[in-house]
């Protein structure tokens, strides 16, 4: 199933995420596609809103790699737009957390794709030249 939308404020962007967080199980990975400052981060503030997390706790992981958040579900925020190879991503445990309880988000998903179920959401960014932003949700899951 997919699902497009188009934003014109943070405030909108988070509120398709917190809803689609309200959706998400135990076990559901979440891919984030689209340019920097295309909104993944503020995306991901959104779906932590859904899962009872704080979102002013919820940062952008690019120099860490992963935030881990505990709300409803465990929540594992992953961001491998510094990653050079998949050793690197393998060292991290990143496959134990695909496979743990909970929602593993990825932003940058392009080195790893090719590692996860196919049961999964996709969700691509765009910004428009008027500055909203075009977003397209597909579900695998099923």
């Amino acid at each position: 199933m997919k699902h497009f939308y188009i934003t014109k404020s943070a405030e909108e962007t988070q509120e398709i995420a917190k809803k689609l967080a309200v959706e998400l199980i135990s076990g559901d990975i979440v891919l984030l596609y689209g340019e920097l400052g295309a909104g993944k981060t503020c995306f991901v503030k959104g779906m932590a809103q859904g899962l009872k997390i704080d979102p002013e706790k919820v940062t952008s992981p690019t120099f860490i790699i992963l935030h881990e958040y505990m709300g409803k579900l465990s929540f594992y925020h992953f961001d491998f737009y510094r990653m050079k190879s998949m050793e690197e991503i393998e060292n991290i445990g990143f496959f134990d957390y695909i496979e743990a309880s909970g929602i593993t988000v990825i932003e940058w998903p392009e080195k790893v794709v090719d590692y996860i179920k196919k049961e999964r959401y996709e969700i691509n960014f765009k910004i428009r030249e008027d500055g909203k932003r075009e977003i397209t949700i597909e579900d695998w899951r099923f």
